[in-house]
């Protein structure tokens, strides 16, 4: 009723709009607006364990809709001009625009959209949001949970609990409204004024968790008594902007200023300890021992914060079809969020704080907020050049410098393992010296220069190429100073109308002037962002029109890393992809399409199990992950019976496989197997199909009957979803087993979506 109601309003409004607009420019009612709509009525049906994937990023609601509705008003010989589009309106995915312009004056423009986040649906949980960001567990069942005798006991109780906890839904929501307003002085001056409104709601999924270290012969195995919670979204962003724009014949300048506004008004989540209802530390040594077992914990959700951005740009035609640009933008960003207490567990000790100072209290902090300020300043210059006809030069410059302003602190601790232990301390490699708990503010600075030229021959033929420098310099990173050199060519060639095809290759070398891991890191291991990298990069386009009626397409990319492997880390990553497709006329009535897609992906790294030294070059094991994805689709669209009829049916599919193998390249030491043993791991299979089908039929004029219906079947094959487990202490199982402890289980599973609709498209005059 409330739908009908807004629908209602919303078409008075069109109208009256109408009949201002035509009074207010005199042309009578000789010329009517355009107006449609197309409403209609659905039902569907989803089988399947977790049916959230057939919604995930869309809505497919049930019952009456508003599917479109478009206005507009364009009259020959008046400048004013009036334009409204929505989609699936009063829905939570909607779309619509409204643009009212004085042609060659002013132009005010509005967009205002909406769509949802499915993250998951029927999950049991033990937790239960009894306030915004806050998180509660029934007390008799931490209780038990926490008296159980024995593991046997605890895995029963919690099993049981997960079992009859109720089932949950996790879902977020997003709106964005945009106004956009310009007006021209004169031909040569025009302002602009822009405000964007970003606010979301609902909720949205966030891992959080500990897990215990348990030593055992054959090394250490894991208990993870983890829970994920799902995060309150209430927040939004405020934008406004003003340019001004001034252009002549030769020369164009703008000047432009931005502020973007962030405002959350939750700004921690609270969550209570299933396990647990009586706090308490972890055990010697160091803590290590019994993790997790706080009461209550929290964690700090995105703080409020501001950007202040001024832009300012020129530029000026020269002779010989040249040209030179430049932009210059500085901005300021800041954030003053208050810190949370460093824990809630009030069983946490500590022996470095003033008297009568708990950890839980916010005077053991040395400060009550960041102070963040960040100033960044960009510049992109650039020019043109054309000395032969058959000859472009062009030359790139940018420039971004980011200055991290805020202060470092120093913090007395933090509250580690599992918010159950007060560490003073970082401890680092074996023989180094522990490191105190302080933030630091890192700044980088940014160069990078190209030098293009475009050389064509002949008509038909283009070769470009390039150069490119780029050069970083970082504060408190592992690599100070990074250049890369890069070679970019391409070759295009169009003979005629019906044929073309272009091909290119990018080389790029990447090297650090020096590598310090510090004493946080072993020496052996290396941050992929800046360790030394080469990377080789292809692609190919053709298409040809075989006959008038016929096209043909393909095209090919290929992209590969190679990293230094003579460290731990990202030893390379690898991707090529492969497409074909074809349109095909039917007659003038009918058309066709259909294609097939291959895309690999994959990467390569070499890692350690967490051994002291000199165990650890033994302990080494590498994995090695490729995905293979296989896609088709297939479409028909045509019309029949004078046009009255129009069809349309659409088929996609795509079958996917993650393929994971890991080995050994030494002996693992006997002691360390369940650290370091490459365990096998199972194929991981996804297959997807969706079949659309439309079809409509004028049953008079301005007036057409339709039907709409979609299939979606999804099946999946995952080891890390397949075998899920509430709660099992003590055990050991390879990583494949993918045990997970109070889980919300909140992956995908097999489902099969249908709906079909039925809607009545009217065009009211």
């Amino acid at each position: 009723m409330k739908k009908l109601l807004l629908f209602a309003v919303l078409i008075s409004i069109l109208t009256s709009a109408d009949t201002a607009w035509a009074q207010a420019s005199g042309s009578g009612r000789e010329l009517q607006p355009q107006m449609s709509i197309e409403v209609g009525a659905g039902i569907r049906s989803i089988d399947g364990e977790k049916t959230f994937g057939f919604q995930q990023y869309r809505v497919v609601p049930p019952g009456g809709f508003v599917r479109s509705l478009n206005f507009n008003h364009l009259a020959d010989g008046n400048p004013i001009r009036f334009d409204f589009r929505a989609t699936d309106l009063f829905q939570r995915d909607q779309r619509f625009t409204a643009n009212l312009e004085d042609v060659g004056r002013q132009k005010l423009e509005f967009e205002w959209w909406s769509f949802s986040r499915y993250w998951t649906n029927r999950n049991p949980s033990v937790l239960s949001e009894v306030a915004y960001g806050r998180f509660a567990v029934s007390a008799g069942l931490r209780q038990s949970l926490e008296a159980a005798p024995d593991n046997a006991a605890l895995e029963a109780l919690a099993r049981d609990a997960v079992q009859n906890s109720p089932q949950i839904e996790i879902r977020s929501f997003r709106e964005r409204k945009i106004l956009d307003y310009t007006y021209n002085f004169t031909d040569s001056l025009a302002l602009r004024l822009n405000y964007l409104h970003d606010q979301r709601r609902g909720n949205r999924l966030m891992a959080q968790g500990a897990y215990s270290r348990i030593g055992v012969a054959l090394g250490d195995t894991f208990e993870t008594p983890g829970q994920e919670v799902f995060e309150p979204t209430r927040y939004g962003t405020n934008e406004f902007g003003v340019d001004l724009n001034f252009s002549r014949k030769k020369l164009f300048a703008g000047f432009g200023y931005r502020a973007s506004l962030f405002n959350n008004s939750v700004g921690s989540l609270i969550w209570q300890n299933p396990f647990r209802i009586t706090p308490a530390q972890a055990t010697q040594p160091a803590g290590a021992l019994l993790r997790g077992r706080f009461a209550e914990t929290q964690v700090a959700l995105p703080p409020d914060n501001q950007a202040h951005t001024l832009t300012g740009s020129l530029m000026v035609l020269l002779p010989y079809s040249s040209k030179a640009s430049a932009l210059v933008s500085w901005g300021r960003w800041t954030q003053n969020e208050a810190f949370l207490p460093i824990t809630l567990n009030t069983a946490i000790t500590a022996n470095n704080l003033p008297s009568g100072v708990t950890p839980t209290s916010l005077a053991a902090l040395p400060r009550s907020s960041l102070k963040g300020l960040i100033h960044n300043l960009t510049q992109d210059y650039a020019a043109t050049t054309r000395p032969f006809r058959m000859l472009q030069l062009t030359f790139r410059y940018n420039d971004y410098d980011l200055k991290n302003l805020t202060e470092g602190i120093l913090f007395p601790a933090y509250a580690g393992y599992g918010d159950s232990w007060w560490r003073t301390s970082i401890s680092g490699q074996p023989g180094t010296a522990n490191l105190p708990i302080e933030s630091e503010p890192k700044s980088f600075h940014r160069q990078r220069a190209q030098f293009e030229s475009a050389f064509r021959p002949v008509r038909d033929l283009t070769w470009k190429s390039a150069y490119r420098w780029e050069r970083w310099n970082r504060e408190r990173r592992q690599v100070s100073h990074l250049t890369e050199h890069g070679l970019l060519t391409s070759l295009s060639y169009a003979p005629s109308k019906v044929f073309f095809t272009q091909a290119g290759f990018r080389y790029f070398d990447r090297k650090p002037d020096a590598y310090d891991p510090g004493t946080l890191e072993p020496s052996f291991l290396r941050m992929f962002d800046q360790a030394q990298r080469l990377r080789k990069q292809g692609d190919a386009l053709v298409s040809v029109n075989v006959r008038p009626d016929v096209t043909l397409s393909a095209s090919w990319f290929y992209l590969h890393d190679t990293y230094d492997k003579t460290y731990y880390g990202l030893h390379q990553q690898l991707s090529n992809s492969l497409s074909a497709d074809a349109t095909f006329s039917l007659g003038e009535n009918a058309s066709m399409y259909a294609g097939w897609g291959y895309d690999r992906a994959g990467y390569d790294y070499l890692s350690v199990a967490k051994t002291s030294f000199p165990y650890s070059f033994a302990n080494s094991w590498s994995r090695d992950t490729r995905d293979r994805v296989h896609s088709a689709h297939f479409g028909l669209s045509g019309a029949a019976i004078n046009g009255k009829l129009s069809y349309q049916l659409n088929y996609a599919s795509t079958l996917a496989r993650m393929i994971i193998n890991t080995v050994n390249p030494n002996q693992v030491v006997p002691n360390q197997v369940l650290n370091a043993q490459a365990f096998p791991f199972p194929d991981v299979k996804n297959q997807f199909h969706e079949v659309r089908l439309e079809g409509s039929y004028e049953i008079r004029p301005r007036v057409r009957l339709g039907m709409y219906y979609l299939l979606e079947p999804y099946r999946l094959g995952d080891f890390a979803k397949d075998v899920v487990s509430p709660y099992d202490p003590g055990s050991i199982a390879p990583e494949f087993d993918a045990r997970r402890y109070l889980f919300l289980d909140t992956g995908p599973t097999n489902y099969t979506g249908n709906m079909i609709a039925f809607y009545l498209r009217y065009n009211l005059f």
